[in-house]
């Protein structure tokens, strides 16, 4: 597991954290079928890779934590990337096209949409956890003097990400506080209704 890595993500600071907003607004579903549609695509990408052998119907779990009030979107698909130079050169430019995040299947950037979930709001420090290549990384996504950093997690262990990634993929973790929002955090029912009501 690489360690003691950061980045900025980099795109004109005026617009920065507008961009952020409006890609999600003040919707909770949105947030969620952000990283959702992301993991969806991860899983076509695993199909055509011959390195992965698929046996099962592949699953998006989503934990919605009352207490905490965040949600943690969960898939075992390729991972988005194994060390902090990866993730970085996926990341570093805000809304920049990549072709490794955008695919003929794809609706988006992957970076894109998950950076707009994780730096929405200056107030929280969210979380990625992801297993590439039988590579570990554990980072903190949150805004800093320098303005929307991913750095290195050192409070999560390697042992950590494998207990719940096993082999490979990625969980994505993003607050929704009902003292920050203005919408309070969702009920079960809220969270089933909508989301069934999208997919």
């Amino acid at each position: 597991m690489t360690q003691g890595w950061k980045f900025t993500q980099k795109e004109a600071a005026r617009s920065m954290l507008a961009n952020y907003k409006l890609g999600i607004a003040d919707s909770w579903v949105k947030a969620l079928t952000e990283l959702i549609t992301n993991s969806h695509q991860n899983y076509h990408d695993m199909l055509d890779d011959p390195k992965f052998s698929i046996s099962e119907k592949q699953k998006i779990i989503i934990v919605a934590n009352a207490v905490d009030e965040t949600f943690t979107v969960i898939d075992h698909g390729t991972g988005i990337a194994g060390t902090g130079k990866e993730l970085e050169d996926l990341l570093m430019n805000y809304s920049a096209y990549i072709a490794k995040s955008h695919t003929p299947k794809g609706r988006s950037s992957f970076g894109r949409g998950m950076s707009d979930v994780l730096f929405r709001r200056k107030e929280y420090e969210n979380r990625l956890i992801a297993i590439k290549d039988g590579n570990c990384i554990a980072a903190k996504a949150n805004w800093t003097d320098e303005g929307p950093t991913f750095e290195d997690d050192d409070r999560i262990t390697e042992k950590d990400i494998r207990s719940l990634l096993k082999e490979h993929g990625t969980a994505v973790t993003f607050h929704w506080d009902s003292n920050v929002e203005s919408t309070d955090f969702p009920s079960k029912k809220a969270i089933i209704d909508s989301l069934t009501h999208y997919y």
